[in-house]
């Protein structure tokens, strides 16, 4: 029997250690996802043969990341696949990459199927900081214009104001006339764990200040220690400040460059707007995923 655990802040260095061994630029592979949503999916983790196990549960049933680690995967699979079928289910691997599926496909009888809704946005870190060339010359006389209309200050996340991260968050949520939405309340819960553990999480973030008030913020952590790549989870900005968004995005970018060379602005959900949105950021890479049923 594999023995799960539910995660905790404390298991940070531990499975950080394996997602190191990932190879890859998901968001999955990071602990920061791994913790954020913790209450929203039950997320239960198990070291085994050498490799991190995730476990989670969505709309009721039964999922699993991509294992991280090194040794026999195939072994791995194997005893995930035993353990699913004890507890009556199909076993279920979502967001894994090609070359995983493409393995598992030629070990085991399953259908792989691909998740566009799922892809990961990545970013060249000085592309979003430096806005340079043809390509980015509307972001940078929108970001000019909100510049030369508006006073801004943009102010580093900390214990003492991190209170009106919350406040702004619900301003945003009554503003888009989402405050009972289901997927609200899952995301209001992922950013409380963030701001209250930022120094654990090492995460870092901004609250945009606009003609004096606070008009939006933006917050994330780095992939694992000693990943060139940051993971933006949080990104919210006020009606009324048109050019926020794009402010915020600049500054953050200019703010982590120095130390990471890759943005993962995660993924889209299959909303148009937003995936127009992302687009439009030139990013440098979209990273696939695939869902395996066994």
């Amino acid at each position: 029997m594999i023995e799960f655990k539910k995660i905790t802040i404390e298991d940070r260095d531990k499975v950080n250690e394996y997602l190191s061994k990932s190879g890859r630029y998901n968001t999955e592979s990071s602990f920061g996802i791994l913790y954020l949503w913790k209450d929203v999916y039950d997320t239960h983790i198990a070291f085994m043969d050498g490799f991190l196990v995730v476990r989670l549960f969505r709309n009721g049933e039964m999922l699993f990341y991509q294992p991280c680690g090194s040794g026999n995967i195939i072994s791995v699979i194997e005893k995930l696949k035993n353990y699913a079928e004890e507890k009556g289910e199909k076993l279920r691997i979502v967001c894994a990459s090609a070359e995983f599926s493409k393995k598992v496909s030629e070990n085991f009888q399953v259908e792989v199927t691909e998740k566009r809704d799922y892809f990961d946005y990545l970013y060249l870190s000085s592309d979003l900081a430096n806005l340079q060339g043809k390509k980015f010359h509307a972001k940078r006389n929108h970001i000019n214009k909100f510049m030369t209309i508006h006073t801004s200050e943009f102010v580093p996340i900390t214990a003492e104001n991190k209170g009106l991260v919350q406040e702004i968050n619900r301003k945003w949520c009554r503003e888009n006339d989402m405050c009972a939405e289901e997927t609200i309340k899952f995301e209001r819960c992922a950013l409380e764990n963030l701001i209250d553990h930022m120094d654990e999480l090492k995460g870092r973030g901004l609250i945009a200040f606009v003609d004096g008030s606070p008009a939006g913020f933006t917050a994330g952590t780095p992939q694992y220690d000693g990943s060139d790549m940051f993971i933006v989870h949080f990104e919210k900005a006020l009606s009324g400040f048109e050019g926020t968004y794009a402010a915020i995005n600049n500054q953050f970018a200019l703010a982590l460059e120095p130390n990471y060379k890759y943005l993962n602005r995660e993924d889209d959900v299959g909303i148009e707007g937003l995936r127009k949105a992302k687009l439009s950021y030139n990013p440098v890479k979209l990273v696939e995923k695939f869902e395996i049923v066994f």
